[in-house]
């Protein structure tokens, strides 16, 4: 999208809205099938909004703490995207989101 001259910020939104919507789809109907039964309910879509925001919150804050106010190289942000972020939006995920109320 960026190359297509839309600003890069826009293009990050625009893209973040579309997987976000792919994402909870194939989540609910494959990785998390299990946890609900079969059914998409309509609030896990809010609810895994929330927690894709939130991995996304998470990942900015990794790279403004360790590279804008710490200093460190960029590198350095990465290792706690690849080990933690993935961790905590599987665990919300998991007991939050696709979670079957009714077995609960």
């Amino acid at each position: 999208l960026a190359t297509a001259g839309l600003d890069p910020n826009l293009s990050l939104v625009i893209v973040f809205v579309i997987f976000t919507i792919v994402g909870h789809r194939v989540h609910g109907a494959v990785s998390f099938k299990d946890k609900i039964g079969g059914k998409l309910p309509r609030d896990t879509m809010v609810r895994f909004s929330i927690v894709n925001f939130a991995g996304f919150a998470m990942n900015q804050a990794f790279i403004m703490i360790s590279v804008k106010v710490l200093g460190y190289q960029n590198w350095v942000p990465i290792v706690p995207m690849i080990f933690v972020t993935p961790i905590v939006v599987f665990v919300l995920n998991r007991c939050w989101v696709f979670h079957d109320d009714a077995s609960a």
